[in-house]
């Protein structure tokens, strides 16, 4: 019976985070005793396939669904409004995510869901008949729905306190500190930092690796050396920040788009970028070549980077061992990152 039962959830009979029938109907339908009908449940939630529930009965979960068998992981954005998904980052990780899984014989869509209901969200997705799901989300709603329907769920280049889930993550710490280091270790004191001042993960880590490194050093960010990019007017706050006489000597500027403006902003003010300004950006290691060439002129600015295959890998093989180990503990997982220096650097 409990061969049976699989075989339903696989054909669409029952769908994840429904409820079974009652186990006497589920007797009657199978044509087995009651008692029979309950023993096969409790093996299929022993198999984490069913979650059992007091006074509710027996729960699909997205355990049920298997990979090795046609049943796809999804990669879900929660955000992207009319974005196209298969663009930016997450499309280059949506790409290697693909890529890795062919290689387990798996199959990996792409998913927005912006603007839906939650009813709308459990109907695609028990439609879609998902073996698990990946997340490039902080959106804590979303996150609870989608452990509420019990799927093994990882967070990709997402993450924040109390979500519950596994995470890979660039290693947003790490970086800051290599950012830090790298300009003390070429004899800057005054150093600033332009990006988000957010209560965000990313922007809090890279934050804090920062002043980690020049703690070290017995430094610190002046406040005058601060640009918060999300702010109104962060471009002019830059150049004046800049044209001053007592400036910064080396700027780290951890996201793309800032690394870009660290530059016009430095130009903008008088200064050559790499002679008066040393700065420091962010970037995905497969894509180097072309951040470096969009700056022309060696203009480029060193790079703390990180592989997108490499989260890629490692999401997928946290959601097997999530779908191996259903009960343990989240974790969190960080993808190392490395400084990249421009060409003719020394």
């Amino acid at each position: 019976m409990a061969h049976s039962v699989r075989a339903a959830i696989a054909e669409g009979t029952y769908r994840v985070g429904e409820y079974l029938p009652g186990v006497r109907q589920l007797a009657q339908t199978y044509g087995v005793a009651p008692e029979t009908a309950r023993k096969a449940m409790k093996l299929l939630a022993r198999e984490h396939c069913l979650s059992v529930h007091e006074r509710h009965g027996f729960r699909v979960t997205g355990l049920a669904n298997d990979p090795a068998t046609a049943a796809p992981i999804a990669f879900v954005r929660f955000d992207a409004g009319d974005e196209d998904i298969t663009a930016g980052t997450y499309g280059r990780i949506l790409a290697a995510l693909q890529a890795a899984a062919g290689a387990r014989s798996w199959s990996v869509i792409g998913m927005s869901l912006s603007g839906k209901t939650d009813q709308q969200i459990r109907e695609l997705l028990r439609a879609t008949r998902l073996a698990g799901v990946i997340l490039d989300s902080i959106d804590a709603r979303f996150v609870a729905l989608v452990r509420e329907m019990g799927y093994p769920a990882v967070l990709a280049d997402a993450w924040y306190p109390d979500c519950a889930l596994d995470a890979v993550v660039q290693d947003s710490f790490g970086g800051g500190l290599q950012a830090a280091e790298h300009l003390c270790a070429r004899g800057h004191k005054r150093i600033g930092w332009l990006g988000p001042l957010v209560d965000t993960n990313e922007s809090l880590e890279r934050w804090g690796g920062v002043m980690a490194g020049l703690r070290r050093r017995g430094l610190t960010v002046a406040p005058e050396f601060v640009v918060n990019s999300v702010e109104p007017g962060a471009g002019p706050a830059l150049r004046r920040m800049l044209s001053r006489k007592r400036r910064p000597t080396g700027l780290v500027a951890l996201w793309p788009p800032e690394s870009h403006q660290a530059v016009r902003g430095a130009v903008e003010a008088g200064l050559a970028p790499g002679r008066d300004l040393e700065i420091v950006g962010w970037c995905i290691e497969e894509s180097y070549g072309p951040f470096a060439a969009e700056f022309g002129g060696g203009a480029a600015p060193a790079a703390v980077t990180w592989s997108i295959r490499e989260l890629a890998g490692r999401a997928l093989a946290q959601l097997a061992e999530r779908r191996s180990s259903p009960d343990a503990p989240p974790v969190r997982v960080v993808v190392p990152t490395r400084l990249r220096l421009p060409e003719g650097t020394g």
